[in-house]
Order: C-alpha cells, then structure tokens, then sequence
C-alpha cells in the first residue's frame, strides 16, 4: 500500500531533518578535536554535562530538550572550539523549530478549545455523572456496613429497657391504696371513755396487763415477720422462687411464665415472694428503690432512682458472683 503525499512529504522532511543534525553534530565534533579540546575539557568549560555534548555530536537533538537549550548549548560549544555559533545557529534553526513539542502542545490544546461546544459540554457532563457514581458508591460503602451494624444492635434487644416517666400505668394511685395480702392489718383501738364533763378518762394498765399486751402486741407481728423470712428464704420444689424488697416506695408489676401481670406497690421495707417455674418479667417504676434476689441469691442493682425499667429474669447479668 502506498504511503499519501502528505504523509510522505513529512517522512522526507524527518529524514532530513536527521541528515542536518548529524551534519552539525559532525561538524562540531571535528572543530573540536581540531582544538584538541576532550569532551570533560568542554564540559567543564561550558559547563554542560558530557551527555549532553555527546548528543550534540551525534545530531540528537531531540535529547537535548527545548530549542532555546539547544541554541544555548550550540552557542557555548561554538565560543569554547573558537568558531562563529551563530551560523550554525542559522543553520539548523528550521531543525530546531521543528522540535518544539510546546509548540505541538499548544496546538492540541487550541484544536480542543475550538470543538464545538456542544461537544465541550457532553465531556464536562460526563465527567460530572462519573464523579456522582463514585461518591454515591463511596457513600453506599460506608453507610451500609454501619447501617447493618446498628440493625443488628436493634436485633440483639437486651432484657432491661429504660422507659420515660410517662409510661407509668394510670392505676397507680389506686394500687398505694389497696390493701397487699400478708402485710399486717393496723389494729383499731376503742376510744376512751369520757367522763360527763367530756374529758378522757385516763387509763392506767397494771405490770402484768402491760406485760401480756407487750407480748401480746410483739407476737403476731415477730412471728408473721420470721415466717415471711423462712418462705422467703425456702426454695421452690420445682422452679425459682423471686423475692422483691422495696428500699423506698415502688411502683412493681410482674408476669411469670407469660402469665397475668400483677401489679404491687411496695412501701419502704415491704417484700413479695413469686414463685417462677422458667422466667419472669418485671416492670419496676423505681429500679434504685427495689432490691431483689433470686433463689436466695442477693441479685445486681436493676438501675438507678427513679428509673422506670422492664427486664426479664433470669438473666446473667444480674446475678452477683
């Protein structure tokens, strides 16, 4: 196949180009060693480095660099052998220009400015779109992980949650004014006496009557007191036995086995014994003023004062080594 005009034309204006650079490159080499002048003589002289005085002698003047060292350095070499630089500058200056690579940089970069615009804009658009994809996919690589880290999180709900205050059930009120089973009933004492004028008779009981009232009075209650302690204490056959003691006044409710909820409000110093075959479930409206153990075995803080906590039992993370 042959080669077009243009192209051929511009393979014949290379080849001589080579042709004149090797030509010059000769011709200072000769002048040269006519002075008897070596290559690190003239490189310490010009101060340019021996490669690149080689090169000027082999006409390689691409590897030179720009055309204003190339005319820099042919001046120099030229003054140093003692010969005229600037016809020889003359010379190759159609050689030299046609190695400004600037000047085809420049070139490139004018026939892109004179694309047409809609043309420029497709570009600018498409480097937009690209730049979008690889930020959403960054983002997508950080936020995923994270997000299934946290769904996880969610997943793994742990059996004590905090509620706000709110949540407290609307009974409470009525649940301090009933009446808890197995506490003792205040006794009713009969009003003295008064006498015609209105004055209460006052009554003084004999040693052996305060005696027996004392004992009396000491009874009931000691002996309900030591028998709630044993039961409290006595495990259950088959299962757990939970005991809750209110160090201040608690609002209580407690499920066991996924039964009835039952809902107490414990003074200060009251207790309640359930017994539990598996698991129970506890709402606490105060979880600093309860302390509770579980089968005998005194059990962690549930939380704070005035802290509104559910939770379930048993758990390890209560228990006390």
């Amino acid at each position: 196949m042959q080669k077009r005009p243009i192209e051929a034309a511009a393979s014949c204006r290379q080849v001589m180009a080579l042709e004149q650079m090797q030509e010059i490159g000769g011709y200072l080499q000769e002048e040269r060693r006519k002075q008897q002048i070596s290559l690190d003589e003239l490189a310490k002289h010009t101060c340019i480095s021996r490669r690149m005085l080689e090169a000027l002698e082999d006409g390689r003047f691409r590897d030179v660099g720009t055309p204003l060292l190339i005319r820099g350095f042919i001046r120099s070499y030229c003054k140093t052998v003692g010969v005229d630089p600037e016809p020889i500058i003359d010379r190759c200056a159609e050689v030299v220009t046609g190695l400004n690579e600037q000047n085809e940089s420049i070139n490139r970069y004018r026939a892109w400015m004179t694309r047409p615009p809609r043309r420029r804009r497709y570009l600018l658009y498409s480097f937009i779109a690209c730049l979008v994809l690889v930020l959403c996919f960054w983002g997508a690589s950080v936020w995923l992980p994270a997000r299934s880290g946290k769904n996880s999180q969610i997943a793994k709900a742990p059996d004590a949650l905090v509620y706000p205050q709110k949540d407290l059930p609307e009974d409470l009120p009525r649940q301090g004014a009933q009446k808890q089973p197995g506490s003792a009933a205040g006794t009713n004492e009969p009003a003295a006496p008064a006498d015609s004028d209105g004055a209460a008779i006052e009554q003084v009981p004999s040693p052996d009557a305060a005696g027996a009232d004392s004992s009396a009075n000491r009874g009931p209650s000691s002996s309900a007191a030591q028998a709630t302690a044993e039961g409290n204490l006595k495990p259950v056959a088959q299962g757990h036995a939970l005991v809750l003691e209110a160090v201040e006044e608690t609002w209580v409710r407690v499920a066991t086995d996924g039964g009835e909820k039952e809902k107490r409000l414990l003074k200060a110093g009251e207790q309640h014994r359930w017994e539990v075959k598996e698991q129970a479930q506890l709402w606490l409206g105060n979880a600093g003023g309860v302390r509770a153990t579980w089968d005998g075995k005194p059990l962690k803080s549930f939380g704070k004062r005035g802290q509104v906590v559910r939770l379930r039992l048993p758990n390890p993370d209560y228990l006390t080594p």
